[in-house]
């Protein structure tokens, strides 16, 4: 059984699965699955159930592309617990192993030739060549998601003629060849195709249900691949399925149905024309992915199979307002018009009435303090108004972030404490011993500065695991620039020349231990320096800084993934060792090298630095957004993790028009580049719904700010 409840108002959803969960309780050791979008997004429904039913617990919060291939893997009988080697992290290792059989094959000439301008060792793997098997490793995870009838036919064509090839420009036909190279070396299915043979199995009540959930929850999620909503609909046929759906308007469903039955096979083009034409302009401009994905749900029901059911829980913002003895604001009207779809309703606006604001100002910190003072001013009119009740959201959240921590930290300005907290900073962000590894691999990456050196004794980790104070940090950097420190590890990085690079300066301060500072005295081009150093500094300094530049030198060599994990596992212990309040750090970041030793498997090749930079942030940043949420304070995070989740004031701030709403830059031989359908995932789309999400799940205030400083209008 798949039944779709349908809201405007998320915390409407959230008492609708509250209650069934009341009155169809789970076994008292079942766990209850609720699939959700984002961390954010579990926390605050846990809240709501807790509060809804008093208890909630044994309440598990996966994500929809990690659990659907799970389930898709029980229905096939499929009992490894690996990650899908079809996903591009563990992909693009595969894609580098076959790379020099593919290139040798005729259909591959284009790559060849771009490949021949990037030479380099047998043994090595240059960046360029990564990126490229990167992008290739993307494209393939997008098309096991988006593109499954073309990859049925890659996978059951003649190894030497694919079935398409003719359908193909002549510049891509390497990659049906490419997937079965792929097919030989991973020896599994790809997800697309493990949806088709669990459809199958489901069909035919061949399926095991006992290691089944017995009910599915999903929650307020706003797209999914069309894949992903094939098995959705399979396996309601075995287990029941509730899906909780946020979106704007009542009868936007029965548009979409009639709309595929009306086009029959081409149902799977993009919403254009006729679909703009009859909807509001507010969801017509905004609500493209949230149409798409209804009608991906709809679909053509060959998947379905389960019964199907549906429930309307839609508020009407007039009516609420007109039961309170109030008129409705001016963001309730457009709520309202929304859920009416009425194209010809009129809006009014009080005066006084400040729910929907604009404002167009040049420069970020102006926007940063614009909104801070806004703030302000409703915390100050509303006593019922907590900092928690608010929610700032931003496309450029790593820009704004260094700008939010100055301005809203100033209590001087306001003589106001206002808690706030960043949700989005990732661990590579914080100043721990994550931010130090990933600093050191950077600085290796590049040339030493006295800049960048700084930057690293600055953190605080490294500065607690060493005994060092701030004020100590100060006083090494300018007895470096004092001696005569400017770039560069040592004469290798300068091409020959030593003077003024940071070995040259420390062999200085050990001269300076023995002989004395005079003018006239020099050792081979280095002379003795010790203005203002104790011998203890010098030791204490000296050992520190030749131990970063022995690290440095080491990873600044190119080395296979099991060199490089056993390396930066070894620097890590040395300098962080697995005590102390950096523990969940030191053992996350061996997490994410236990990952990499996981996707790498038997890859011999030697990697610069630089791809190893890449591979760790990548991991590194899965994270980002899992705190700092719902902390009691008022959050600041970028569109994604809080979309959806009900605030009495939401701030969309940064919707510049450069950075907002982003585009897709998919390379020429990406095939969805070339013919959009619906539910192919579109950046720009996404972030225009994230208005949308937000016009909804406002209560009270909605503000919009973007700077004009290079806008004509």
């Amino acid at each position: 059984m798949l039944t779709v409840y349908r809201s405007n108002k998320a915390e409407w959803l959230a008492k609708v699965l509250a209650e069934k969960l009341r009155l169809d309780p789970p076994d008292p050791f079942e766990e209850t699955e609720i699939i959700v979008n984002t961390w954010p997004a579990s926390r605050w429904l846990g809240e709501e159930i807790a509060t809804i039913s008093g208890i909630n617990a044994l309440t598990k919060f996966p994500f929809p592309g990690a659990r659907l291939r799970e389930l898709g893997k029980i229905v096939n009988g499929i009992e490894d617990h690996d990650k899908d080697p079809w996903i591009a992290n563990q992909l693009v290792w595969q894609v580098i192993e076959a790379f020099p059989t593919l290139i040798e094959i005729a259909e591959a000439k284009p790559l060849k030739e771009w490949v021949s301008q990037y030479p380099s060792p047998k043994d090595h793997l240059n960046h360029q060549i990564w990126q490229l098997a990167r992008t290739i490793a993307d494209i393939f995870d997008d098309y096991c998601l988006y593109r499954t009838e073309m990859i049925t036919e890659w996978w059951n064509s003649n190894d030497n003629q694919p079935s398409n090839r003719n359908q193909l420009p002549k510049q891509i036909l390497w990659q049906p060849v490419l997937l079965k190279l792929l097919k030989k070396k991973i020896k599994r299915k790809p997800f697309c195709l493990l949806v088709k043979d669990a459809v199958k199995k489901i069909s035919e009540g061949s399926v095991i249900t006992q290691n089944l959930p017995r009910t599915i929850h999903l929650f307020g999620i706003s797209s999914l691949a069309p894949s992903q909503v094939d098995l959705i609909q399979a396996l309601s046929g075995i287990i029941e399925i509730n899906f909780y759906l946020l979106t704007p308007s009542p009868d936007l469903w029965q548009r979409v149905e009639s709309r595929r039955k009306s086009l029959g096979p081409d149902w799977t083009n993009p919403l254009e024309g006729d679909w703009l034409y009859n909807s509001t302009r507010l969801e017509g401009s905004l609500g493209r992915m949230g149409a798409e994905f209804q009608q991906l749900l709809e679909g053509t029901g060959e998947s379905q199979l389960g019964e199907w059911g549906e429930g309307n829980l839609f508020a009407s913002s007039k009516e609420i307002a007109r039961n309170e003895g109030r008129e409705a604001t001016l963001i309730e009207q457009l709520q309202e018009q929304l859920v009416s779809n009425n194209l010809r309703s009129n809006l009014t606006k009080n005066p006084q009435d400040d729910s929907l604001i604009f404002i167009s100002c040049p420069g970020e910190t102006r926007q940063v303090h614009l909104v801070r003072d806004q703030i302000l001013k409703w915390l100050s009119e509303d006593e019922t108004l907590e900092p928690r009740d608010i929610l700032i959201m931003t496309p450029q959240i790593e820009s704004f972030a260094p700008i939010i921590c100055s301005v809203f930290s100033d209590k001087k300005a306001t003589n106001v404490n206002l808690p706030w907290r960043i949700t989005d900073r990732s661990q590579v962000d914080s100043p721990g011993l994550i931010k130090f590894m990933v600093k050191l691999l950077e600085i290796a990456s590049l040339r030493l500065t006295a800049s960048s050196l700084e930057s690293l004794l600055e953190n605080k980790a490294f500065q607690e695991q060493n005994d060092l104070t701030s004020e100590e940090v100060s006083k090494i950097c300018l007895c470096l620039q004092e001696t005569g420190f400017r770039w560069g590890l040592n004469s290798v990085e300068r091409d020959g020349d030593e003077v003024h690079s940071l070995g040259w300066c420390l062999e200085r301060w050990i001269l300076g231990l023995v002989f004395p500072e005079e003018q006239g005295i020099s050792f081979n081009e280095v002379a003795p320096f010790s203005k203002g150093l104790t011998p203890p500094e010098i030791k204490k300094w000296w050992e520190l800084l030749s131990t970063l530049s022995t690290y440095i030198k080491l990873i600044r060599d190119p080395h296979t993934p099991k060199e490089w994990i056993k390396i930066l596992s070894s620097i890590s212990e040395n300098i962080f060792g697995e005590s102390g309040i950096w523990r969940w750090e030191y053992q996350s970041f061996l997490s994410a090298l236990e990952d990499w030793r996981k996707e790498s498997k038997d890859c011999d090749l030697k990697l610069d630095v630089s791809i190893v930079l890449e591979i760790l942030k990548q991991s590194l940043n899965a994270n980002s957004g899992r705190f700092g949420h719902r902390s009691g304070a008022l959050t600041i995070s970028a569109l994604e993790p809080m979309r959806a989740i009900p605030h009495k004031i939401i701030v969309l701030m940064g919707l510049d028009s450069s950075s907002f709403p982003r585009q897709n830059e998919r390379p020429g031989f990406h095939l969805l580049a070339n013919k959009r359908q619906v539910g192919d995932p579109k950046s720009s789309d996404q972030d225009r719904y994230a208005i949308l999400e937000a016009l909804m799940s406002t209560r009270k205030h909605l503000l919009i700010t973007w700077n004009n400083r290079n806008e004509k209008t």
